[in-house]
């Protein structure tokens, strides 16, 4: 025996009819046509400065202290490495920004 409710459908009408709405609602959203961009290339031109230093032209790279440690130094001595390290380090960086500064065209020029 079906049951139906009030209105006299019973569960499987029900059934049939949302699963026919939802097939007829997924074919007709395939059918639909949809426009694709077509996207084209475009050559860009992009500015290639030449190179203003040269490997010569920076200083060279320091030695640092740190890479000589055997591992059996105390703090005091591998502090004393760090702050050697340190001020090399900021000389180096002090003569490669002078060399870059040479590079740096001042604006409206």
């Amino acid at each position: 025996m079906i049951r139906t409710d009030q209105f006299g459908l019973s569960l499987q009408s029900v059934l049939i009819a949302v699963a026919l709405i939802i097939l007829f609602s997924i074919l007709l959203g395939c059918t639909t046509v949809k426009e694709v961009p077509v996207y084209t290339p475009v050559d860009v031109t992009k500015v290639v400065v030449a190179p203003c230093i040269e490997q010569k032209d920076l200083p060279a790279v320091p030695v640092l202290a740190t890479t000589k440690i055997k591992g059996h130094e105390d703090d005091c001595e591998l502090l004393n490495l760090v702050l050697t390290d340190r001020a090399q380090l900021k000389l180096y960086v002090d003569q490669v920004q002078g060399v870059l500064a040479g590079c740096v065209k001042p604006a409206g020029s």
